[in-house]
């Protein structure tokens, strides 16, 4: 095993796992300075691993720490990925509150259904990918990942979207695909970041009339719905992202 890529860090109460360095800063390891919240991230990870009785890594996972600081303040040598994709992962723990420095979740094509309110304290987090799992609702607390630009929940059962959902207004990709999504909230206009929003797959019956006034989106396809009874206006914005009104021919119609 290579040293520029993987370290075993052989901390007493994590003993067994792998941490993957990564970033600008492969082939580092944990000094002294900021140990403490290293081996308390070290533990929040170890949490995820132990509540689903994962005890090695394969060649696609990765819990990867960086050297830099990451916030300003919070110390070197934090974790800021989570890399873990179709582990039959069905629990997320409470301590993934404690990564306050995680900047990317890969948690993709596991068994997850639920998250915890926790997840709002990663502050740093700025790409989220939860998609293919079990989840059928969100935490109102993710209006706390006020820094994520990449959101993906497609392939789950979510039937709404908490209201805290929208004060994720750093968002430019928001792909909810493939749920069961009944409505989209007017608070959508609060994302004024969103350049590329995919609702297909689901059960909307209308969208509000505020999605048009997000002028910088780039791309909206919202095949297969039920979206039969729109405004003339709100069939125009939509028919401006397909060329033509090809998306209505999609939609299931009583």
């Amino acid at each position: 095993m290579k040293s520029k890529t993987v370290k075993l860090l052989c901390f007493a109460a994590c003993a067994g796992l792998f941490l993957y360095s990564c970033g600008k800063d492969k082939g580092t390891g944990p000094g002294t300075t900021g140990a403490t919240g290293y081996e308390a991230d070290t533990l929040a990870a170890r949490a995820i691993l132990d509540a689903n009785s994962i005890t090695t890594l394969s060649a696609t996972d990765a819990v990867c720490f960086r050297k830099d600081q990451r916030p300003v303040g919070t110390g070197p040598y934090r974790i800021v990925d989570i890399r873990l994709p179709n582990r039959n992962i069905t629990v997320i723990p409470a301590q993934i509150g404690q990564l306050t420095a995680l900047e990317n979740i890969w948690l993709d094509s596991n068994s997850i259904a639920a998250i915890p309110a926790q997840i709002g304290n990663c502050k740093a987090l700025t790409y989220l990918d939860l998609s293919y799992n079990a989840l059928t609702s969100l935490p109102q607390e993710m209006n706390g990942l006020t820094a994520v630009k990449y959101c993906r929940l497609s392939h789950n059962s979510l039937t709404s979207l908490p209201t805290g959902f929208y004060s994720m207004t750093a968002m430019t990709t928001v792909l909810l695909d493939n749920n069961a999504l009944s409505s989209i909230d007017p608070l959508v206009s609060n994302l004024t970041n969103m350049l590329r929003l995919d609702v297909s797959h689901n059960q909307l019956a209308s969208l509000p009339g505020s999605i048009a006034s997000l002028t910088t989106m780039q791309s909206i396809v919202v095949d297969n719905n039920k979206l039969c009874g729109l405004s003339q206006p709100l069939m125009d914005f939509v028919s401006t992202f397909y060329g033509d009104t090809s998306w209505k021919t999609t939609q299931t119609c009583p």
